[in-house]
């Protein structure tokens, strides 16, 4: 992807939390599990999706016409509960590895 910016970068907030004018903010209307829809949209690759060179956006029409196969609510929290325990082992094991760096 060389000479391209990437856009469609992913943040979980819960709570209260301020927006840039050129974030988008997703609540979703049906019960899903947000670490779920977390990775479903990390794993969406929604800078694939961006228009523009020198400043890539999304648009909200784009990201509205992704089409994805959601599971029962029990899978979508087991798949996240997998995904998260492999997350925090992966930053356990960086964390280690820039450790052993310095020493």
């Amino acid at each position: 992807m060389e000479g391209k910016e990437l856009c469609g970068n992913i943040n979980k907030a819960t709570g209260k939390f301020f927006a840039t004018e050129h974030a988008i903010v997703v609540t979703p209307k049906l019960e899903l599990d947000l670490n779920w829809l977390y990775y479903q949209l990390i794993f969406s690759d929604l800078n694939k999706y961006s228009t523009g060179v020198a400043q890539p956006g999304l648009s909200v029409e784009n990201i509205k016409e992704i089409f994805v196969l959601i599971p029962s609510f029990i899978e979508q929290k087991a798949i996240a509960n997998l995904l998260t325990t492999w997350d925090e082992a992966i930053d356990k094991i960086e964390r280690l590895i820039q450790a052993k760096k310095k020493n």
